[in-house]
């Protein structure tokens, strides 16, 4: 899948949760500003029909794969020197 359009709409597995945690997470990391990547994701997916609650999902998960991606890094970086 490669645009929020195809998505499911009217029920969104953990499946469809976790690809879109992919696709944001792709987004965020090739833009500068990943929370407005992530705002700008969210409201795709509410114009789609999404649930809040689901949509809520998506956006922690997304937060914590970037704080990961970020501690990791910074971990990586500290080796190297």
């Amino acid at each position: 899948m490669s645009s929020v359009r195809d998505l499911p709409v009217h029920f969104q597995s953990s499946e469809a949760i976790a690809e879109a945690v992919r696709m944001c997470v792709t987004r965020c990391t090739a833009g500068n500003t990943p929370l407005g990547v992530i705002a700008e994701f969210a409201g795709e997916l509410r114009d789609r029909g999404w649930q809040e609650s689901d949509v809520q999902v998506m956006e922690r998960t997304v937060r914590k794969v970037l704080a990961g991606l970020i501690t990791n890094d910074d971990k990586s970086e500290g080796t190297q020197n």
